[in-house]
């Protein structure tokens, strides 16, 4: 069965196939990292590719860097330290600041993450082809424009006599 049956409602689930997709990906990108033997889970991916890149970061440029909820930085950073791939250090400059470096365990980890990351952007090159459609390019067009003119904004503007009194 197709969902949602009335095709004037599918685009009403914009969240929901992007999230299928997420998804979809995401446990077909845990088979990619086994056979290359890539042990972190894929959502620590990005957290710790930011910290090889970027050596003494603290969970708060991690969250600036990456667009994240700094809570949730901080809930992946304890899993890469649990993990053994992270260490934590006092800033000698600032001493409220902690600064998170990759163990050698970490920086092994990371070479072949990065490298598995080349080779998954060529991969998705290849599918945004297949599809004609720069599934990024688009995300990011479509995140730009909700930011700038929120939906609730649009909502009001389109339908003023469903806004509550």
């Amino acid at each position: 069965m197709t969902f949602p049956k009335s095709e004037g409602a599918r685009n009403a689930y914009l969240g929901k196939f992007a999230q299928d997709f997420l998804m979809k990906s995401s446990e077909q990108m845990k088979q990619v990292y086994h056979d290359r033997g890539i042990a972190i889970p894929v959502l620590l991916s990005s957290v710790l590719h930011f910290l090889a890149e970027n050596e003494g970061a603290s969970i708060a440029d991690v969250s600036k860097g990456l667009n994240l909820q700094h809570q949730h930085v901080a809930q992946r950073v304890q899993k890469l330290l649990a993990l053994g791939l992270v260490t934590k250090r006092e800033d000698i400059n600032d001493r409220r600041r902690t600064e998170y470096h990759l163990t050698g365990k970490g920086k092994g980890e990371a070479r072949r993450l990065i490298q598995c990351m080349k080779d998954t952007a060529q991969i998705y090159e290849e599918l945004f082809a297949e599809i004609e459609c720069d599934l990024i390019a688009g995300l990011r067009a479509a995140i730009g424009s909700i930011e700038a003119r929120p939906l609730t904004q649009r909502f009001n503007q389109a339908f003023p006599a469903d806004v509550a009194a």
